[in-house]
């Protein structure tokens, strides 16, 4: 597992500021995403699957295409991205963290309904469940929710 305390800081925030809507509400959802999809980078290619899922954030390959698509046909809706990210490869997001947090953090950019509070955790946890999980996928929003407050307890 990464040290969430430096993942936040070295690239979650980084990456929400960057791009066109920083809010704390989106560090928390990027970060309980993170945990909940792979420990918190502990895995960084999905197990057993055809099409493995890839990065902290385990995207799927169909959904970083789909999103790459949007950033490069609607540049400046997301943010203004610099040629590197627009054209890198799915593979990256498995070894560059920023890359990852660019996609996971675009995935949830194209959902109309507001991020919840960020200190709404549960809230978090079933938004993630609902648009990034998706209510078909395996994740439970009470486990993710159990797994980032264990983690940020790590804080104190």
């Amino acid at each position: 597992m990464i040290n969430s305390i430096q993942f936040r800081s070295v690239v979650i925030k980084p990456v929400v500021d960057l791009m066109c809507h920083p809010s704390e509400s989106a560090v928390e959802l990027l970060m309980l995403t993170a945990m909940a999809e792979s420990n918190l980078g502990y895995f960084l290619k999905q197990t057993g699957a055809l099409n493995p899922a890839l990065g902290p954030f385990q995207m799927e390959k169909e959904t970083f295409v789909w999103l790459r698509g949007r950033i490069k046909s609607r540049p400046g809706k997301f943010f203004s991205p610099p040629p590197s990210i627009i054209n890198c490869e799915f593979p990256e997001i498995a070894y560059n963290l920023r890359y990852a947090a660019v996609f996971a953090r675009a995935r949830y950019l194209v959902v109309p309904e507001p991020l919840p509070e960020a200190d709404d955790i549960m809230g978090l946890a079933e938004y993630w469940k609902k648009h990034y999980n998706s209510y078909s996928g395996k994740g439970d929003a009470g486990i993710a929710a159990k797994k980032y407050t264990r983690m940020i307890s790590d804080y104190d």
